[in-house]
């Protein structure tokens, strides 16, 4: 058997290998941490999405789709969050318009209160090239 043909297998895993390695190093965004940007939000009662008090939502501009970490800051009054959930989301709300917003849906589920709750919250996410609060609910 020539050299040639017990070499070209070795010689397609090197051509392959290469080539994901420079498609990696050219990718504008690693998804390590490095490239994550993060900002504090604060929900109020404008940002109720039910009648009944219940749930607050939001959509944070990013333009990403990123993995997302969430944390609660504090809460007005205390323990009247019942859950947090911070997704990566594509906001299409008006697709007439020409709206395609890359970014961060945000949904708070509350417990019943007397008192007009407040939710501070600190949002992380990978690839993010900034963060803005919009006024967009679903």
């Amino acid at each position: 058997m020539p050299l040639s043909s017990r070499l070209a297998p070795w010689a397609l895993v090197l051509l392959l290998a290469c080539g994901a390695r420079t498609a990696a190093a050219q990718s504008p965004c690693v998804a390590d941490g490095a490239d994550a940007r993060s900002a504090v939000i604060t929900l109020g009662a404008a940002d109720f999405s039910n009648p009944d008090g219940t749930e607050m939502r939001s959509f944070v501009e990013t333009g990403s789709l990123g993995a997302v970490d969430a944390n609660l800051i504090s809460a007005r009054p205390p323990d009247v969050v019942r859950s947090l959930t911070a997704i990566p989301a594509r906001s299409r709300l008006s697709p007439y318009f020409g709206e395609d917003l890359k970014g961060i849906a945000v949904t708070v589920s509350l417990f019943k209160s007397k008192v007009s709750p407040v939710v501070r919250i600190r949002l992380r996410q990978d690839c993010a090239k900034y963060l803005r609060n919009t006024f967009l609910y679903y």
